[in-house]
C-alpha cells in the first residue's frame, strides 16, 4: 500500500511539473526596443507589461493603447504610467499580474521634456 501511495505522490509531482511548464506566461514576445512613440504590433494578442529605462535626467508619461495610431478616444491599456528616474533609479517595469487582451495592435506614446528613454514591451499574439 505504501508503495502505491509513493508511486502515485510521483506521478502527481511529474503532472504538476509538467502543467507547470506550460504556464501560459511562457511565449511572451518582446518589441525592439523603442526610444519615442512606435506602433509595437497590429492585431489582436495579449499584453503583459513594459520595461522603461531612461537617462536618469527626466521622467517620462508612457501611454499604451489598443489602436495603430495613438488618437484621442483610443482604448488605454495603461492610460499613463510616470517613469520617475534618477541618476541612482533608471529602470522601471510594468508587469500586470493578468494579461491585458487587445484587439487592433499596441501603441506607445511617449511624452518627456528632455531627456532619452528606452523601453521594451512584452506581448502575446493571439
Amino acid at each position: 500500500m505504501r508503495r502505491k501511495l509513493i508511486i502515485i505522490a510521483i506521478a502527481l509531482l511529474l503532472v504538476a511539473a509538467i502543467a507547470g511548464a506550460r504556464d501560459p506566461q511562457w511565449g511572451y514576445k518582446t518589441s525592439s526596443q523603442q526610444t519615442g512613440d512606435a506602433l509595437i504590433y497590429t492585431g489582436a494578442g495579449w499584453f503583459k507589461g513594459i520595461m522603461a529605462v531612461t537617462d536618469g535626467t527626466y521622467s517620462a508619461s508612457v501611454s499604451i493603447y489598443d489602436a495603430v495610431t495613438a488618437v484621442t478616444g483610443s482604448t488605454a491599456i495603461i492610460p499613463v504610467w510616470t517613469v520617475t528616474t534618477s541618476s541612482s533609479d533608471k529602470a522601471q517595469a510594468v508587469f500586470l499580474p493578468f494579461d491585458v487582451y487587445f484587439q487592433t495592435g499596441v501603441v506607445v506614446d511617449i511624452e518627456m521634456t528632455g531627456g532619452t528613454i528606452r523601453y521594451v514591451i512584452y506581448y502575446k499574439e493571439e
